[in-house]
């Protein structure tokens, strides 16, 4: 990205999701990079995504520190 090759950038991002598909970084990167191409309605959709896998696992972080503390949590919390 930083050399302003977004298609490069793009199969790069691309190939990281691959392997690890749960990456809220590598999503919101992607939606950057989509944005840079033109690709609005793809970059909306990693943006999307990268906002749902980033708020997911910030409540599976205070879980697993709420239960390694013996703090108990609410299951039915949004």
């Amino acid at each position: 990205m930083q050399q302003h090759q977004w298609r490069d950038a793009q199969g790069e991002f691309e190939s990281v999701l691959r392997l690890n598909p749960h990456h809220a970084a590598t999503f919101y990167q992607l939606s950057r990079t989509y944005e840079r191409m033109g690709n609005v309605e793809k970059a909306r959709q990693m943006a999307t995504e990268a906002s749902f896998l980033t708020r997911t696992q910030r409540e599976e972080a205070i879980k697993t520190e709420q239960l390694r503390l013996g703090i108990p949590f609410n299951h039915d919390r949004p």
